[in-house]
C-alpha cells in the first residue's frame, strides 16, 4: 500500500521546528531520533517511557507531553497501526489544543483524517469504531461507479461500507450533485429515485437505483450522491459539524487543503472537537480577512450589498462583521 506522500511533508517540519525538542527527559531524545530512523519498534517504549516521566512530573511539559503523544502516534501509523495511531493523535491534538497551538492543532487533525483514509486504502478495520444498530442517520455518500444503467434503474458503487455504518438493505435515494452539474433531464439537487444496499464489504458497496417515472431515462455520473441508512458510532458527538458532515460536506482550509474529513467527525467521540473546529475556522477567517484588506480598492471587494442579510456593508466589512 503506499501511503499518502502529504503526511510526511506535513508532519514531518512542523514536528522539528515546531514542536518543542528538550532535552529531557533523554528516552524521549532518543525516541525521536529512533523514529526519524524509521527504527519504530525501539521508539515506541522509550517514548512511551516519556510519558510516564512527564506525567509524575509535578509540573509536567504539556507541549512536550503532546509532541511525544504525535510520535508515538506516527510510529503506529508507519506500522499500519492505525487504531492505536488514531487514539495517540487524539490525546496530541487535545493537548496542543489546551495550550492554545492552534497551529499544532490542525496539524493533528490531518493526521486522524490521513490515518482514516489510509487504513481505508489498505482495508485495514479501525477497531475503536462501534457503531449502534439502533441508531441509524441519514448520510450523503458520493458514488464512485457507474457499474450498470437502464432507463428505469442502475447500480452504483460507493466507496463506503460496513466500516461506515452501511448494512445490506439500508435505503434512500439517489440525488443529482451540484459537483456533476446540470445535465439533460435532471437538475442539480434533484431526487432522482430509490437507492438499496445489496452488496457489501468493509469499505465498499453496491447500491440498486429505480428511478422515479418522470426520472424515466436519465443519466447518472459518479459523484452523484446517495443518501442512505448509516449506523451511528456509540458516543457520537451530533453537533453542528456532525450535522454538517452527513450531507457530504468538505472542510478545507483557505488553501483549499482538507482541515478534517468527513469520516473523522461522524466518528467523533469527543465534545470538545466542536469547539476545537470553531477556533481553527475562526482563524481561517481572521486569516482571510487580513488577506482581503489589502484589496480594499477592487471594486468586487468594496462595494456594498444591495439586499439580505448584509446589506450594506461590502465584502470586506462582512468580514469584519463576522
Amino acid at each position: 500500500m503506499n501511503k499518502k506522500l502529504i503526511f510526511l511533508c506535513l508532519i514531518v517540519p512542523i514536528s522539528f521546528l515546531g514542536f518543542t525538542q528538550p532535552k529531557e527527559p533523554a528516552d524521549y531524545t532518543q525516541g525521536v531520533n529512533l523514529y526519524k530512523e524509521k527504527k519504530y519498534d525501539a521508539a515506541l517504549p522509550l517514548l512511551m517511557k516519556s510519558i510516564a516521566q512527564l506525567k509524575s512530573s509535578d509540573n509536567p511539559d504539556k507541549s512536550t507531553l503532546a509532541s511525544c503523544y504525535n510520535y508515538i502516534g506516527l510510529c503506529h501509523y508507519s506500522k499500519d497501526n492505525y487504531t492505536e495511531a488514531i487514539t495517540n493523535f487524539y490525546k496530541s491534538r487535545d493537548l496542543f489544543f489546551s495550550i492554545g497551538d492552534l497551529e499544532s492543532t490542525q496539524v493533528l487533525l490531518k493526521n486522524i483524517t490521513l490515518s482514516f483514509d489510509n487504513a481505508r486504502d489498505g482495508n485495514i478495520i479501525i477497531k475503536s469504531n462501534v457503531f449502534d444498530s439502533s441508531d441509524a442517520a441519514d448520510i450523503y455518500f458520493s458514488v464512485t461507479k457507474v457499474n450498470t444503467l437502464t432507463d428505469d434503474s442502475a447500480i452504483v458503487t460507493i466507496n463506503e461500507g460496513i466500516q461506515d455504518g452501511l448494512f445490506i438493505g439500508s435505503e434512500g435515494n439517489i440525488v443529482s450533485s451540484y459537483a456533476v452539474g446540470d445535465k439533460p433531464g435532471r437538475n442539480a439537487n434533484e431526487f432522482l429515485g430509490t437507492a438499496k444496499i445489496i452488496e457489501l464489504s468493509n469499505y465498499s458497496s453496491k447500491a440498486v437505483l429505480y428511478f422515479y417515472k418522470k426520472y424515466k431515462g436519465v443519466q447518472i455520473f459518479p459523484k452523484d450522491l446517495l443518501t442512505l441508512k448509516a449506523y451511528s458510532v456509540i458516543g457520537v458527538q451530533k453537533n453542528l459539524f456532525y450535522e454538517i458532515a452527513k450531507l457530504n460536506v468538505l472542510f478545507l482550509d483557505n488553501s483549499r487543503e482538507e482541515l478534517i474529513s468527513k469520516k473523522a467527525i461522524l466518528f467523533n467521540t469527543d465534545p470538545s472537537l466542536e469547539t476545537i473546529l470553531l477556533r481553527l475556522y475562526t482563524k481561517e477567517i481572521n486569516s482571510f480577512y487580513e488577506d482581503i484588506k489589502a484589496y480594499d480598492t477592487v471594486s468586487s471587494f468594496n462595494t456594498p450589498y444591495t439586499g439580505g442579510r448584509f446589506k450594506g456593508y461590502n465584502l470586506i466589512e462582512t468580514f469584519k462583521l463576522t
